[in-house]
């Protein structure tokens, strides 16, 4: 089960965990059906207004509700497997990407560090103050955790491969000396094979105990070094080694930091989906280990695990309800625009569709809602007014909460002082990783849930099932859709039952989904669509229309 959420939404959890249709309960959130919440009857029996771009009136349920759509019919339709959930099953692919993850950023430090050497090298023509950052290239690119197999794909992440670290230049007039070019440390060391073997020759004994051996890690590259650097031509000078690198050189180099950000964003944005799991407690049986986990996995890539766990829940319990959904909040006619910040906007439209999709999560994290915010900050539980998302929260909810903002502080500790080289190393190694997790978060969310066509509802018209088949389910390409764990061409399935199934299951789940509305003539109900160019899609999508969306409602104010 899903951590609990003390206050709220026990219709639409009774709904989820029970096989009962009654979703009626959950109209407008008071415990009325969207017949008793119409109006009065004298506006029904009056002519109704015409239906504009962003508004449709209707009159009564049968315009808005289907027939014959039955969420108790749909889950029995459902294999029983789907949900099942296999907590082994979810650790491994937690694991997966979290390696991922960290061995590509080990990569980007060494590709860094490479760098770092390669200018001291040209600055300094010295040995040994090259040599500290060779060593933390070869050495350290691969941390310890991931063994002989992270090294080898960091080694194939950063492309390098061991006899292509060796450039031959002419041989000199002494027979059997082969220069190497100065032109990059790793030439001075031979190979990254030949230094990694030098180094771990005993690595099960301690550095000290190597009798009259180097003594430290750093004092073998010293020794491999000046070993190898004794038969080296003379004419390697100052002057040549200071020479800048060539453009194509700088290029590829560019080239390879924007592969290495765009996969480690990536799986970090994998990563957020099976703890995302967690935060709906599918990722086991056990609401404890969900906790744990999701600390795990949320704490890796700075989102405070419980604090979005709540809000995203309640956005789950109110989809697409216009005032009472949350993370992206719904606009429909434009005369009815709230003042402020958000009206500014939209007279450049341009600011917005460029900015939200890179910066936008960011935002949502860690801003108040009474400063502009949206629904408040995850990072400073019930400590600023007018954050909707700390409205009637339990103290045991309150203290989960501090737990997982800790434990972000925490893993930004260990960055800082243990994995990176200070917060410099942070702010250009990993930032820009975690802002393609905000690109990829923002993109897939954002189109699951926004389409030109997207209908809206408020107290008057809401229903849970009819609302959630406004979600669409969207396609980004096979290898895409498995990775990101099928989250996004299988969300209508996920948002009708978020807390029983498992993303594995997903679909298997949404195949059934569909045979089951073709079996009840529904099919037209079912949203696709294929996405490749989501990409691009989610600027377009943010520029045209944003969050506005068309109001389905009984409710006369509007017209």
């Amino acid at each position: 089960m899903s951590p609990a959420v003390p206050g709220e939404g026990r219709a639409a959890t009774t709904l989820l965990e029970n096989e009962n249709s009654g979703d009626e309960k959950l109209c407008g959130g008071k415990g009325e059906t969207a017949a008793k919440a119409s109006l009065p009857e004298e506006s029904c029996d009056s002519v109704l207004p015409q239906e504009t771009k962003y508004l449709k009136p209707v009159k009564d349920d049968a315009e808005v509700h289907p027939d014959g759509l039955s969420l108790e019919e749909l889950r029995r339709a459902l294999p029983a497997h789907v949900f099942k959930k296999d907590l082994f099953r979810s650790i491994r692919w937690m694991l997966l990407d979290l390696a991922v993850m960290f061995i590509t950023l080990s990569a980007l430090k060494g590709l860094y560090r490479e760098n770092d050497a390669l200018a001291q090298f040209r600055a300094h023509g010295a040995i040994g103050q090259a040599s500290a950052r060779v060593y933390s290239e070869a050495s350290r690119v691969a941390s310890p955790v991931f063994g002989k197999k992270g090294e080898t794909l960091t080694k194939s992440l950063l492309g390098l491969r061991d006899e292509s670290l060796v450039e031959e230049a002419p041989v000199s007039s002494d027979p059997g000396v082969t220069q190497r070019n100065a032109a990059s440390p790793n030439v001075l060391i031979g190979t990254l094979h030949d230094l990694q073997g030098f180094c771990a020759a005993d690595a099960d004994h301690p550095w000290g105990a190597r009798g009259s051996g180097p003594t430290t890690p750093l004092d073998a590259v010293d020794a491999y070094l000046q070993k190898n650097m004794s038969g080296m031509n003379a004419s390697i000078t100052t002057s040549e080694t200071g020479a800048p690198s060539s453009l194509a050189e700088r290029l590829s180099r560019c080239a390879l930091y924007v592969v290495l950000y765009t996969i480690c964003g990536f799986f970090m944005w994998a990563n957020f989906v099976v703890g995302h799991d967690c935060g709906h407690g599918s990722f086991s049986e056990s609401t404890s280990l969900n906790f744990l986990f999701g600390l795990l996995t949320h704490g890796a890539i700075l989102v405070p695990f419980q604090s979005w766990a709540r809000s995203h829940r309640k956005h789950h319990l109110n989809h697409n309800h216009f005032e009472k959904d949350y993370s992206f909040p719904w606009s429909h006619d434009p005369k009815f625009d709230r003042e402020g910040c958000l009206a500014a906007l939209e007279k450049y439209p341009a600011i917005p569709a460029t900015l939200y999709p890179i910066f936008g999560y960011a935002f949502y994290l860690i801003w108040p809602q009474g400063y502009g915010g949206v629904d408040g900050t995850h990072f400073f539980p019930k400590m600023f007014k007018g954050c909707r998302l700390w409205d009637d929260i339990s103290n045991d909810e309150l203290i989960k909460c501090w737990i997982s903002v800790a434990v972000v502080f925490g893993y930004l500790y260990l960055f800082f002082t243990s994995f990176f080289d200070g917060p410099t190393e942070f702010a250009v190694l990993y930032l820009p990783s975690w802002f393609v997790l905000c690109f990829n978060l923002y993109t897939v969310t954002f189109l699951q849930h926004h389409a030109p066509e997207t209908k809206i509802y408020d107290d008057t018209t809401w229903k849970y099932s009819t609302a959630a088949f406004e979600t669409v389910d969207r396609t980004y390409g096979s290898v895409v859709d498995l990775f990101h764990h099928h989250i996004s061409d299988c969300h209508v399935i996920h948002h009708i039952f978020f807390t029983k199934i498992p993303h594995y299951n997903l679909p298997d789940a949404t195949e059934a989904l569909k045979k089951h509305l073709e079996n009840k003539n529904l099919g037209h109900l079912y949203q696709f669509e294929k996405t490749r160019d989501f990409f691009i899609r989610v600027f377009v999508y943010s520029y045209k229309f944003s969050t506005r969306a068309k109001l389905v409602t009984k409710d006369s104010k509007f017209f």
